[in-house]
């Protein structure tokens, strides 16, 4: 396996912005370069920034919202 992954929950309820940004981050500085997010409501988050944001921290997610064409995409995928 070439990355190792956490789910977003080991972190926070996942249920704003600033708590997936927070998972995302706290991900990153442990050395998980793969990240899980529940699937809870995709219209409450701003999946782009979120995109963004993974892509600055060298994170991929299999989650389907965060790339619904392609289930292990990279987050730099998202953006273009």
């Amino acid at each position: 396996m070439r990355r190792l992954g956490i789910h977003s929950f080991v972190w926070t309820g996942g249920g704003t912005q600033a708590m997936l940004e927070e998972a995302m981050e706290n991900s990153a500085a442990c050395g998980y370069r793969l990240i899980e997010f529940a699937y809870l409501q995709p219209e409450k988050f701003d999946i782009h920034r979120l995109a963004k944001k993974a892509q600055s921290l060298d994170l991929e997610s299999p989650s389907p919202w965060a790339c619904p064409w392609a289930p292990m995409c990279r987050a730099r995928t998202a953006l273009s």
